[in-house]
């Protein structure tokens, strides 16, 4: 929301809820509600409401954009209601403390307003305050012609004057450029491709201002008009078209697995003022919005393991009119933590075949802390040559992964026997270990190194 500025000090707009219905009936069937909102620009929460009587409220610092309604702290079936839809949002400004409002209807479905407890940010006047009770000016028109914007409205009865205020859409309050009593300015300070903010109050005798009448225009040169009628959000008209829909919507999981987000991003659209996200737990669900960015690209961290994602999302104009859908794309949450597998446990240790052949079995740990492993291999330190002969190993791994069978291929003559060093891995995806083993057919022992130091007789 822009605030109206006069010298160096800051007027809040009129509380637009003061005219609100407090015997909106609650008919919503929950005792409890539930509101998410990035509270003060930060990470979108979901808080507890405060039952008061037939509505339900809760304090904290607004956080721009607008807020989900559940009856529980989840997505799943949550009422979105976007910045425009949110009754006295006009009023506050990002750092104002507020509260919320919730006048149920059915389920999570109803009116909801806001109102400043208390300015902060940008806002030192506290940004809700009502300073009179002069309505907003009528049939608020802006056009333009090669060098100026033209700005129009009717007469407000009881009023001595107007202030006409302007912003850039860079900032977060408006500035008075005249005052004036009459019913129409022309602002000639004006530069082509920029976007102006306008609005205009009426101010009584005392010098207290009434309601804002407020529009848009981007400056073109072209003659052409910024919208009028009484509709004093405005703006719309030609200078605003509604975007064309995004393209190229992508959706992956990203960070460390125990912190998961959705990272979500699209093509640039130099039409769009800002995008809409949309979110469905089901592709032919129905999507709910879960927020708005003013970049292409979107992070969703509210998100559950083991479940999948559809994801939609619309480019916006500065009046909020949304284009059609960009395409649907979805991701599967992964939050489970692979780690490297134990090292394996030698189980048996058996010889035959006069101590040539060598069977082994073994087991692993799978449990918290260890996953299993996807490849077993049994490896030889080194391949020894003895009176010209290579000493072969020769092994096979079970279907198990926990049983090998190993063969001294070409035996050494005049029966020397020879120590055997091997090592038994384990291996998955987050890496590997092993246990060292010393086949040593001469003794008819297997010696088992790492933690378990132990002989097996052969």
């Amino acid at each position: 929301m822009l605030y109206l500025v006069v010298g160096f000090s800051t007027i809040g707009t009129l509380n637009s809820c003061k005219n609100e219905d407090a015997n909106n009936p609650s008919g919503g069937g929950s005792n409890s509600y539930y509101i998410k909102h990035p509270w003060g620009g930060g990470d979108w929460t979901w808080e507890k409401m405060t039952k008061d009587g037939s509505t339900y409220v809760y304090t904290d610092v607004w956080g721009g954009v607008g807020a989900n309604i559940n009856t529980s702290a989840t997505d799943d079936g949550s009422e979105w209601y976007e910045k425009a839809n949110i009754k006295g949002a006009s009023n506050v400004s990002l750092g104002d403390k507020v509260t919320f409002t919730f006048y149920p209807t059915n389920g999570a479905k109803g009116d909801l307003i806001v109102q400043v407890v208390s300015g902060g940010g940008d806002n030192p006047g506290g940004g809700g305050s009502e300073t009179g009770s002069l309505p907003a000016p009528t049939n608020f028109k802006l056009s333009q012609t090669s060098s100026s914007v033209n700005l129009s409205w009717n007469r407000v009865s009881g009023a001595s004057g107007y202030y006409v205020c302007r912003a850039l859409p860079s900032d977060d309050q408006y500035t008075v450029i005249e005052e004036t009593t009459s019913t129409s300015y022309t602002d000639y300070d004006v530069s082509a491709g920029t976007t102006y903010y306008y609005a205009v109050a009426a101010v009584d005798a005392n010098g207290e201002y009434g309601d804002l009448a407020e529009k848009s225009i981007t400056f073109n040169g072209s003659g052409s008009s910024g919208g009028g009628g009484d509709n004093p959000g405005g703006g719309g008209g030609n200078t605003d078209p509604v975007p064309s829909a995004p393209t190229n919507l992508t959706a992956e999981q990203a960070g460390p697995k125990a912190y998961a987000y959705v990272a979500l991003s699209w093509d640039y659209n130099s039409s769009a003022d800002h995008y809409v996200v949309y979110r469905s737990t089901s592709s032919s669900g129905t999507y709910s919005k879960i927020g708005t960015t003013y970049s292409y690209n979107y992070s969703d961290e509210n998100i559950v393991d083991k479940k999948t994602y559809y994801y939609k999302v619309t480019a916006a104009n500065s009046s909020g009119q949304e284009s059609g859908f960009s395409n649907v794309a979805s991701v599967t949450i992964d939050k489970t933590i692979v780690e490297s597998p134990a090292p394996p446990t030698i189980k048996t240790a058996k010889a035959s075949n006069n101590g040539t052949t060598l069977t082994i079995t073994w087991d692993y740990v799978v449990n918290g802390a260890h996953s299993a492993p996807t490849e077993v291999t049994l490896v030889s330190d080194d391949l020894e040559t003895v009176l010209g002969s290579y000493i072969l190993f020769d092994w096979t791994t079970a279907s198990s992964k926990k049983t090998a069978k190993i063969n001294v291929g070409d035996f050494v003559a005049n029966n020397v026997l020879y120590d055997y060093s091997m090592k038994l891995k384990v291996k998955n995806s987050a890496g590997e270990s092993y246990v060292d083993l010393i086949w040593s057919p001469k003794n008819s022992q297997l010696y088992v190194g790492g933690s378990q130091k132990k002989y097996f007789n052969l």
